[in-house]
């Protein structure tokens, strides 16, 4: 997951607190199939460090590499998205450009971090389910704030989707390419 933040010309003059890129890394818990078919865990999270760290299981060989910000198998989506988008969305309201970005092969995590459990059903509450992702609560956050300023905005979403080398309008449901 990466968070791009861009000044934009004729914005505030009002500086983010974070204008630069910033790479972000989070590591699932490994599956139920994985545990049961007696796989090994091949990197770990050190969220102290904010360091990945991968295991050969070939060679004793270890090798770390450094994020601005790491999170393990048990960081909830509440600590993601605070940590890593509510600033960019409020920088949004401020005037700034920002773009998140999930990258990492098929079955890292991507879309459970990006949407959320699949089985969300309306929670009648004022808040997000537990397990949503960061576009329903960036929906939920941007929403809410922007009803309790009282103004009146114009919000305007682009998700793309690149999968198996095709770039898929999430807007519209087709190909571009």
């Amino acid at each position: 997951m990466k968070a791009v933040k861009v000044k934009v010309p004729g914005t505030p003059k009002k500086a983010a607190r974070h204008e630069k890129l910033q790479v972000v890394a989070r590591v699932r818990p490994m599956t139920t199939s994985e545990i049961r078919g007696g796989a090994p865990r091949c990197l770990d999270a050190n969220t102290k460090t904010n360091e990945i760290i991968i295991k050969s299981s070939k060679r004793n060989d270890v090798k770390n590499f450094p994020f601005q910000k790491v999170y393990g198998p048990k960081t909830t989506q509440s600590e993601i998205f605070s940590d890593t988008v509510e600033q960019c969305l409020n920088d949004v309201c401020l005037g700034f450009s920002c773009t998140l970005f999930a990258y990492g092969q098929t079955g890292t995590g991507k879309t459970f971090t990006m949407e959320g459990s699949r089985d969300l059903n309306e929670t009648g509450t004022s808040s997000c389910h537990e397990n949503a992702g960061i576009i329903p609560r960036s929906m939920w956050h941007l929403f809410e704030k922007l009803e309790k300023e009282g103004t009146n905005f114009t919000i305007k979403v682009s998700m793309l989707e690149l999968y198996n080398e095709k770039l898929i309008d999430n807007n519209f449901s087709k190909f571009i390419r």
